[in-house]
């Protein structure tokens, strides 16, 4: 067998082995209510300005992912952690949070954000569909400081107004 043959099959193996992460991680979605859509870079900048994130605030996403938020908001910084329930995602963010050496700034919890204390957020950062934006919009006044920043990526709260809009990106304030 050729070099090149090898490196083609390990190639080949490679995407293989990523397109299995990717189907993993959406059929898990299944148990955990939202399905896996990465925010582009592009996106997760613009949702860090949008905040107005500053060094040593803690930035909280509800609903992390594969943690580029966490990472994003970390680098500014800021403490930043993140809540996400499929456990593929939690490995891959926390592997690429130690891979950019920001254990110090940043964390991933397997856990639901319905049981924490994120009084101590100045920043959430929110990319979930529309019925779970409607039942967060209930439940995050009496979870949230007044004055915590919450940054919307595509789908608004029903009723509350926001007090910024970039595109579909959108930023309230907790009253």
């Amino acid at each position: 067998m050729s070099s090149l043959n090898i490196i083609l099959l390990a190639f080949s193996f490679g995407l293989m082995l990523i397109g299995g992460f990717y189907a993993l991680a959406q059929f898990l979605s299944i148990f955990t209510g939202a399905p896996y859509v990465p925010t582009s870079s592009e996106r997760t900048a613009a949702m860090i300005a949008l905040a107005g994130l500053q060094p040593g605030e803690l930035a909280v996403d509800l609903g992390a992912g594969d943690g580029r938020l966490v990472l994003a908001a970390a680098a500014t910084g800021a403490r930043a952690e993140g809540f996400e329930l499929n456990p593929l995602l939690v490995f891959l963010a926390r592997f690429a949070i130690r891979r950019a050496s920001l254990a110090a700034r940043a964390k991933i919890h397997r856990a639901s954000f319905r049981g924490a204390d994120l009084r101590r957020a100045s920043v959430i950062f929110i990319y979930l569909l529309p019925g779970e934006m409607a039942r967060l919009e209930r439940w995050l006044p009496a979870a949230l400081n007044p004055g915590a920043r919450v940054v919307v990526n595509a789908f608004p709260f029903p009723h509350w107004k926001p007090e910024a809009k970039q595109g579909n990106l959108y930023r309230y304030r907790v009253p």
